[in-house]
């Protein structure tokens, strides 16, 4: 078998039959896929909605943690390549063909692709979107590796690699999937990770900026436990940032206006991002008082 595509949900009964849809409508052959959804402890419709498909495989889990869960589901995969998604996103109709030729074609041991967001997104929410795919492509092309960072809604592992690493670090929270990337890094030298831009989710629940600026919240807050981890990663600087601020105007030809208009609502972003590591730090430092 060549896919197995690892899908975890908590309460997700507004998305999952979407997500499930936009699955088996895969055009990839079917005795080489399989499905296995990890029910996380759902108390809605979540679970019953995937019974209703006999061609996946549910699993539960009432943990919840997504890297337990799919760490869990690794262990009954049958697939020598793990492709992941979330159970609020919708797959394109080619995702699984076009990652097996992008590993056949680049040798590649990490797919990373391409994120959108909802056709009645905002434009500001549009504008994040193109931002951070401009992010992922400008540092896997330019192998910035100590800058790389994963997103388990659009990614794909060959079995193997994930084996020898044994997974997800289960105490992860939101950045188990960068740290996991920082640690194959840290490992195995040379690994090819790759940007394939015709590997397509849509993100269903980013219809607005806020909600993605609240979701760039959380991983400021995450990604403070992913330097103390892994020595390897490292904060994108300014210096980084323009750069790929100016790949982004290069490559999608906006308008002065709207350009002016991105570099605002990145300036938005990065605020809410740094605002999540301030929120952290002070929770450990009271914490740690509360320690002594």
């Amino acid at each position: 078998m060549i896919f197995s595509v690892i899908v975890p949900f908590l309460n997700e009964e507004l998305y999952i039959e979407r997500c499930i849809k936009s699955l088996i409508e895969q055009d990839f052959a079917k005795l080489e896929r399989e499905f296995i959804f990890i029910d996380n402890g759902s108390t809605d419709s979540s679970p019953d909605i995937v019974r209703r498909y006999p061609e996946l495989t549910l699993i539960r889990d009432p943990l919840p943690n997504v890297y337990a869960a799919r760490n869990k589901a690794l262990a009954i995969a049958r697939g020598e390549i793990i492709a992941f998604t979330d159970a609020d996103c919708e797959v394109s109709p080619d995702w699984l063909f076009q990652i097996h030729e992008g590993i056949r074609e680049t040798g590649a041991d990490i797919v990373l692709g391409k994120r959108y967001f909802p056709r009645r997104s905002s434009m500001l929410a549009k504008i994040l979107q193109d931002y951070e795919n401009a992010k992922v492509e400008y540092l896997l092309t330019h192998a910035m590796t100590k800058y790389y960072f994963g997103f388990t809604n659009n990614m794909a592992v060959l079995t193997r690699t994930l084996k020898e690493l044994k997974g997800f670090r289960e105490e992860s929270r939101t950045e188990g999937d960068t740290e996991f990337i920082q640690r194959c890094v840290a490992r195995y030298p040379g690994s090819k990770i790759v940007y394939l831009p015709r590997v397509e989710i849509v993100h269903l629940e980013i219809t607005s900026s806020l909600t993605w600026l609240l979701k760039l919240y959380a991983y400021g807050k995450a990604n403070i436990s992913v330097k103390t981890t892994d020595n390897h990663y490292k904060e994108l600087g300014l210096k980084e940032r323009l750069n790929i601020f100016g790949h982004l105007i290069r490559t999608s030809h906006n308008s002065f206006l709207k350009s002016l208009l991105a570099i605002l609502v990145l300036i938005t972003g990065n605020l809410f991002y740094m605002a999540g590591q301030v929120q952290n730090l002070i929770t450990r430092l009271f914490l740690d008082r509360g320690k002594t």
